[in-house]
């Protein structure tokens, strides 16, 4: 895919979502919940060396976790590409996108989501070059700064990123 392409592909992400250009934060948020009807939990995590996010889809919520301690242009930047890989992906299972979390919650882990997880590692994929792109424009966008208000909870999802956390940190 050329260059021009790619970041065309990435500029309609936000338009996938019917939402401003200009839209802030809690705005793209809310139409990141309204696409997959349900709700966004964005999270700090406790992740691999090397790993700065992850997508993982549960029936009841997408998770965005993001590794703790990275500065805030990164954290924009992540979250931003995570929420690249929701809205491009559509939440169907098996895409190149979410964890599946039912696999991180088994006792062993499926080779076919580790080998998913370490081809989001590299950029030699479009999918890959396309998302980056979009955290990168989002993290540049004045109006993408996460909320102060109090952050979502969700009754399990503190277990879910506890075990994610333990199946990713080596």
């Amino acid at each position: 895919m050329r260059v021009r392409d790619l970041r065309k592909a990435s500029a309609q992400i936000l338009g996938t979502l019917g939402v401003d250009p200009d839209a802030g934060h809690d705005e793209i948020i809310h139409a990141v919940e309204e696409f997959c009807g349900k709700p966004l939990l964005i999270e700090e995590s406790r992740l691999a060396v090397g790993t700065f996010g992850a997508w993982a889809e549960h029936d009841e919520f997408n998770l965005v976790l993001y590794s703790r301690g990275v500065l805030p242009h990164h954290r924009d930047t992540i979250i931003g590409h995570e929420i690249g890989h929701v809205i491009r992906s559509h939440g169907s299972p098996g895409s190149d996108g979410g964890v599946d979390v039912s696999a991180l919650l088994a006792p062993s882990l499926d080779p076919q989501l580790v080998r998913r997880l370490l081809s989001r590692c590299s950029y030699s994929d479009d999918e890959e070059i396309i998302v980056e792109m979009f955290g990168t424009m989002m993290s540049m966008h004045r109006a993408w700064r996460p909320s102060t208000k109090r952050p979502k909870r969700i009754r399990g999802a503190a277990e879910i990123v506890a075990r994610i956390e333990q199946a990713l940190v080596l």
